[in-house]
């Protein structure tokens, strides 16, 4: 079973290639990217935030992940409301790449590492499990199985 960080890092590494997909032109991959981004979103704020406050500064972090997150959310909801052929799009798109891009350079250069330490690998197994049972349970919500 993987740890919180490898379920995590292996979402991370679709939303990239997502990323460059649509920055190599492919517009269709802009509702996946949304899709992934807010399953994503949800499963960390319900299960790995909450676990944040049991490492040293872990409220600090929680804070600014959370920040992070809402404007990302922000983004996406505009996305989702305007035309596809909308002067807006690039532009939602590019605030998007930044702000996930700086957001998962955060979590696995700062978060994750202090998670693993302070944790141990019980724990960070435990939130893995807890972490795949709530994506299945996003994913089942809209209509989708697990990859």
């Amino acid at each position: 079973m993987p740890d919180a960080a490898t379920v995590l890092k292996q979402d991370h590494r679709k939303v990239e290639g997502l990323f460059q997909r649509f920055q190599d032109g492919d517009y269709e991959t802009i509702p996946e990217i949304c899709e992934e981004l807010t399953v994503h979103t949800e499963i960390e704020e319900s299960v790995l935030y909450p676990a944040l406050p049991e490492v040293r500064e872990g409220d600090a972090l929680r804070d600014e992940a959370e920040k992070e997150h809402g404007e990302v959310k922000k983004a996406i909801q505009r996305l989702q409301a305007i035309s596809e052929d909308s002067d807006e799009v690039d532009a939602l798109m590019e605030t998007i790449i930044a702000g996930v891009s700086h957001h998962v350079e955060e979590e696995e250069s700062q978060i994750f590492p202090k998670l693993e330490k302070e944790l141990g690998p019980e724990r960070m197994s435990q939130l893995g499990e807890d972490l795949l049972a709530e994506k299945r349970e996003q994913l089942a919500s809209i209509g989708r199985s697990p990859d």
